[in-house]
C-alpha cells in the first residue's frame, strides 16, 4: 500500500530531516537573507536527484518533480510551498541547538523547510506511484510578503498549478492531532499609521497649545468602538493600536503624536472599511481640537480561504495517517495573516494547521521562547506526501 511506502521512508529520513532542521534553526536568516538556509535546500535537492531547480529573488527555490506512474489522462500540478525567514528576535531556550545569533525561527519556519524536504525525499522515492507534477516553493520573506515577488516571478506558471497546499506548526493544537479550517484560515490583515499635528509649547501653558497627546487618547478611544458599536459582532474583526508615541521631554507639550495599529478581519473588504472609518475619526477628532492628520495604509494582506473540495481530501488522506478524531474542523479563523494568501487567492488552496504543542510551556508564536515537538516533522511529512499522492491520482 502507499501508506505503507510512505511510513517506511518517513521512518528512515526522520533523523536526517530533524537534524537540517536543527542547522537552520541554529542559524535563522532573515527576510531574503536565507543564503545559507537556501544552500542546505538546493544541495539536499540535488542529493536526493531533483535537478530541475530555479534559484528567484536571490535566496527563493523552486524544484519540480514529476510522477512516473502511466496515464492517457493529462497530469495536474500541485505547488507545495514551505517559507524559510526568521525573525529579530533574541532566542530564549535552553535547546542545545537554540540561535548563535540575534534572530530567531520563533515563527516555525525552519520546521517547515524540513518537512518540506522530508515530502521530497518522500516523492522523489515513490514517483511510480503517482503521475502529474510537484512544484515544491521554498519561500523567502513570508514575514514581509514575500509570496508577491514569488507570484510577480511567474511561480504558478511553467507548468501551471492546479492547487497550492501549506501547512503550519501550531501551538494552539495539540501535537498529534492537526487543524483544517472549513472556510477561512486566515485572516486578511493590514497595518495604519496615524500622524497627528498640534502646536507645542510649555507644559504650564496648554491653553496656548493644541495638545497631539490628548487628540490621540480621544482617537484611540473611538477606535476602539468601530469594533462594538459600528461592525457586526459575528464576523471576527480585531482592530490593535500597538505604538503611541509623543514627546521627549517632561515640561513640555509636543508637535506630533504618532499611532500605529493592525486591522484585521475575514474579507479584504471588511479590512479596507475599517481602515476608512478609522481615517475619518482621526480627522474629525483633529478638526475639532484645532489639529491635523495624515492616514497612512499599509499593505493589505488577503485571507487564507480553503477550498470545500480539498479540505475533504485533506481529511480523507490524513485519516490514513493519524486517527480521525484527532483532526480538528476548524470554523473560526486564526487572526493573524499569512502571504499564502497571494497564491491560494488565486490557485485553489489548502492551508493546513499541524499542532505542536509542548506541554507545561509557552511555546506561542513570535515568542523568544517558541519550540516544537519534533515529533510532528514526520508525522507532517506522511500527511502531506499522502494527500498530494492522493490528488495527483
Amino acid at each position: 500500500m502507499i501508506i505503507d511506502e510512505i511510513s517506511k521512508i518517513a521512518n528512515e529520513i526522520e533523523n536526517d530531516i530533524v537534524e537540517i532542521r536543527r542547522v537552520i534553526h541554529r542559524n535563522p536568516e532573515l527576510a531574503f537573507e536565507e543564503f545559507e538556509t537556501s544552500k542546505i535546500i538546493v544541495n539536499k535537492l540535488y542529493e536526493i536527484g531533483i535537478s530541475d531547480v530555479e534559484i528567484l529573488e536571490g535566496t527563493g527555490i523552486v524544484a519540480i518533480l514529476e510522477g512516473t506512474k502511466k496515464s492517457n489522462k493529462k497530469g495536474k500540478t500541485v505547488m507545495f510551498r514551505g517559507d524559510m525567514d526568521a525573525l529579530p528576535i533574541k532566542e530564549q531556550t535552553n535547546l542545545h541547538y537554540k540561535s548563535l545569533n540575534n534572530n530567531m525561527h520563533a515563527c516555525g519556519h525552519d520546521v517547515h523547510v524540513a518537512w518540506t524536504l522530508g515530502v521530497a525525499i518522500v516523492l522523489s522515492k515513490v514517483k511510480h506511484l503517482f503521475y502529474g507534477k510537484v512544484k515544491f516553493v521554498f519561500q523567502p520573506g513570508e514575514e514581509i510578503g514575500g509570496a508577491v515577488k514569488m507570484v510577480n516571478r511567474g511561480i504558478l506558471s511553467n507548468p501551471d498549478v492546479d492547487i497550492v497546499v501549506a501547512g503550519h506548526c501550531w501551538p494552539d493544537i495539540k501535537s498529534g492531532e492537526i487543524g483544517i479550517a472549513q472556510k477561512v484560515a486566515m485572516a486578511s490583515t493590514n497595518t495604519f499609521k496615524i500622524t497627528i499635528e498640534g502646536k507645542g509649547g510649555h507644559g504650564a501653558n496648554p491653553h496656548e497649545c493644541i495638545d497631539p497627546i490628548s487628540i490621540g487618547c480621544e482617537i484611540y478611544s473611538s477606535i476602539q468602538k468601530i469594533i462594538s458599536r459600528r461592525t457586526n459582532p459575528v464576523n471576527p474583526t480585531v482592530v490593535s493600536v500597538c505604538s503611541f508615541n509623543s514627546g521627549t521631554s517632561r515640561s513640555t507639550i509636543p508637535n506630533i503624536c504618532e499611532i500605529e495599529g493592525t486591522v484585521r478581519a475575514i474579507t479584504y473588504e471588511e479590512v479596507l472599511r475599517i481602515n476608512k472609518e478609522i481615517e475619518f475619526l482621526s480627522q474629525k477628532i483633529c478638526e475639532i481640537y484645532g489639529g491635523k492628520s495624515t492616514y497612512e495604509l499599509g499593505g493589505i494582506c488577503l485571507p487564507v480561504v480553503n477550498n470545500e473540495e480539498l479540505v475533504k481530501q485533506m481529511k480523507t488522506s490524513a485519516v490514513d495517517i493519524i486517527d480521525e478524531d484527532k483532526i480538528r474542523i476548524i470554523h473560526y479563523p486564526a487572526m493573524t495573516g499569512e502571504d499564502f494568501s497571494e497564491y491560494s487567492s488565486r490557485k485553489d488552496g489548502i492551508f493546513v494547521y499541524i499542532g505542536c504543542s509542548l506541554e507545561n510551556q509557552n511555546n506561542k508564536l513570535h515568542s523568544c521562547k517558541f519550540d516544537i515537538d519534533e515529533k510532528i516533522i514526520k508525522k507532517a511529512i506522511c500527511i502531506f506526501s499522502k494527500f498530494i499522492i492522493d490528488y495527483l491520482n
